[in-house]
């Protein structure tokens, strides 16, 4: 179930205990990653400074509050023992073929008014449990 309705999306991260200015930090400083980047770096590397600059700020932002960090097997993870939750974060572009399968146009066009930057990254539920 993908779940794109923002007072939705509002009312879980509530129930978990996860407030929306620490997602909007965290992706706003991934922004700032990336946007330090100039032509001279390696084409990779802009996603890459913005996916790590996302996953430290969100466990920056997280840890605080009883979560912790995990990376096994170097898959980097923030982590709530009391929730059973593991948060991943993932970027990616319009290049990216798996993520224009899986989002409908739809939800497209609502994750486009919550990013600042298409190219970042973007928070959606993808959860087959959560109710």
């Amino acid at each position: 179930m993908l779940i794109s309705d923002e007072e939705e999306v509002l009312r879980i991260l509530t129930d978990l205990g996860i407030p929306i200015q620490a997602l909007q930090r965290a992706l706003a400083a991934g922004k700032a990653g990336r946007d330090l980047c100039t032509d001279n770096d390696a084409p990779f590397i802009p996603g890459t400074e913005a996916w790590r600059y996302v996953l430290r700020t969100l466990r920056d932002e997280l840890l605080p509050r009883g979560w912790k960090k995990s990376d096994p097997g170097n898959y980097s993870l923030v982590t709530s023992e009391t929730q059973k939750l593991n948060i991943v974060v993932a970027t990616g572009d319009s290049y990216e073929p798996y993520g224009e399968r899986l989002v409908s146009r739809d939800v497209q066009r609502s994750c486009e008014r919550a990013r600042s930057d298409t190219s970042v990254s973007d928070v959606r539920f993808c959860d087959t449990n959560y109710r």
